[in-house]
């Protein structure tokens, strides 16, 4: 489990910009994104049906995140459907490995673990980190985001 001490492995690592149009990107959920947890809880179970457990659904949250820039409603929106996640775990306090400190909710199974770490003040999601205790045990996935924009047009 990344635990902050790969850091100057992640200083190091190349960085990579995506620069596909939105058109190509495959995308968590359709836009228009729903403001509120009722309509966005029903676009998430279009690509994370329920019975895929609530790690899958925290996990859609993960991947609605990385595909979708969400203003403060729809981020209200999330925050209310993790509420109402049964079993759901709540720290106060995590850091993730780019150092940077939010509050971190997270589902276990027998299969694994699903973390988000998400900005306390903004409400947007830092990083998702899912590991599996099947064989072989360990990281899965770990979606760190650092910065993103909205663009007119790609950069050359």
């Amino acid at each position: 489990m990344p635990d902050g001490s790969d850091r100057d492995n992640l200083a190091a690592a190349p960085v990579r910009i995506d620069t596909r149009p939105a058109s190509q990107v495959p995308a968590a959920a359709a836009e228009p994104i729903a403001p509120d947890p009722a309509g966005l809880l029903h676009q998430l179970h279009t690509t994370s049906p329920p019975r895929g457990g609530p790690t899958r659904l925290l996990t859609a949250v993960g991947d609605l995140a990385r595909d979708h820039y969400l203003d403060h409603p729809q981020r209200a929106a999330v925050l209310h459907i993790l509420a109402d996640i049964p079993g759901i775990e709540y720290q106060p306090a995590a850091t993730d490995i780019a150092g940077r400190t939010g509050i971190r909710v997270q589902v276990s199974d027998s299969h694994g673990t699903t973390a988000l770490i998400i900005n306390p003040g903004t409400g947007e999601l830092l990083a998702l980190t899912e590991t599996v205790t099947t064989n072989p045990p360990g990281l899965w996935q770990y979606l760190l985001i650092v910065t993103r924009d909205r663009v007119d047009r790609i950069p050359d």
